[in-house]
């Protein structure tokens, strides 16, 4: 695994030069912030954008990928690539096989493991695996520079053959949404702002049996406390659970598409893991924390993503109830605490995360990019010719 100092961090700096990029990505929606934020210093992004096969990854076959890598080649020669932009800054498998044989320097953005959207197919066998490593191998160790989003994928771009040197570790930009509290979101669901203390769990754990453990242990020094969770279709198993254990008062269920309102209604956030393989950051964290709300996490890795020492968070063991539920009395009995932890949290995101920042990152991701191209073809030994005498 590279170490933090062995994988390059992209820091930023002034003088962005004015990079015309060409992102390559299967939708459009998924690279606009990043596009707006490199508009910001004054970059000239463009987006070339077709489906492929990541809108069905259950359908994913060696065949079907490899048709995507010839017919992203077609595209981006059709997008005249070559004459018409400095940096092409694939977004996929399929974009960066294509790219990686082009004469401009590729940026292959490793946001996911291509075995962690094929899995093993019975009529294939373990081949498809070998098969698809080999490839990506080709394509972390040919692109010019690899960005990953995670810690654990800058171990993975590493492991499967990117050097250290190239490998850039960048966050998404964050755009914080403005979130107020609803009076009637409290009238819904039973609560008194003035009289309840409102936790909001963000993610599951066990069916929520972790959660309401808490919510047991809690109650006896937080009467008022009432906890929220994010159920879907289990919310009936739940609140059954939940009057076994005498909790049915305490306890709400809302569903994540209302999570703007929850987390903008709640004295404090607990984040429990996403278990993503990526490892990428946990998006309701990050809400939470832009929201200026106290955080207190789950030591997991998608967690430390979103603030690595613990800025606008404290961190508790997953599992155990009295690790988390020391925290949460600590921050529950002090009011200046949470407000503190929360503006750390806030402060935190707009220094790391901001359009801005973002945008210049990419921008010394770009001129390493550039300047390892460069340094590759002037190595590249000149041909040689050889005369064929007679016979």
């Amino acid at each position: 695994m590279p170490s933090s100092e062995s994988s390059s961090e992209a820091s930023p700096k002034a003088g962005s030069k004015s990079w015309r990029v060409l992102h390559a990505c299967e939708k459009t929606s998924t690279v606009s912030d990043l596009t707006d934020a490199e508009t910001k210093i004054g970059m000239t992004p463009q987006v070339l954008a077709r489906e492929s096969w990541k809108s069905d990854p259950n359908g994913l076959s060696l065949l079907t990928t490899w048709n995507d890598v010839r017919d992203w080649r077609h595209a981006l020669n059709d997008a005249e690539a070559v004459n018409s932009f400095q940096i092409v800054h694939a977004h996929s498998f399929a974009s960066a096989m294509a790219g990686v044989r082009g004469s401009l320097p590729l940026v292959y953005d490793f946001a996911y493991a291509l075995d962690e959207v094929a899995p093993e197919q019975s009529h294939s066998g373990p081949w498809l695996l070998r098969s698809f490593r080999v490839a990506e191998q080709f394509a972390l160790t040919r692109a010019s520079a690899v960005v990953v989003h995670s810690k654990t994928m800058a171990t993975i771009a590493h492991d499967r053959g990117a050097a250290p040197p190239n490998i850039f570790r960048i966050h998404h930009p964050f755009i914080s949404r403005k979130m107020e509290n609803d009076q009637s979101w409290y009238e819904a669901h039973g609560i008194d702002p003035s009289r309840d203390f409102v936790i909001l769990v963000l993610g599951s754990s066990n069916g929520h049996e972790f959660s309401l453990k808490t919510l047991a242990t809690l109650k006896r020094d937080l009467p008022n406390v009432v906890l929220v969770l994010e159920c879907d279709q289990a919310t009936q198993e739940v609140m059954q659970r939940a009057s076994e254990l005498n909790l049915g008062s305490s306890l709400r269920c809302v569903s994540p598409h209302a999570r703007d309102s929850a987390i903008a209604s709640a004295d404090l956030v607990l984040a429990f893991p996403t278990e993503d393989p990526s490892g990428r950051s946990n998006e309701g964290m990050l809400s939470a924390m832009s929201a200026s709300k106290p955080v207190v996490a789950a030591d997991a890795p998608e967690n430390r993503e979103c603030s690595e020492d613990g800025e606008g968070c404290l961190w508790f063991q997953h599992g155990e109830v009295s690790d988390l539920t020391r925290s949460v009395l600590s921050l529950a009995t002090n009011q200046y605490f949470r407000s503190e932890l929360g503006k750390a949290g806030r402060d935190h995101l707009l220094a790391t995360r901001a359009p801005e920042v973002v945008g210049r990152a990419y921008n010394e991701v770009y001129r390493h990019a550039q300047s390892r191209r460069t340094e590759t073809i002037q190595l590249l030994p000149a041909p040689k010719i050889y005369a064929l005498g007679p016979g």
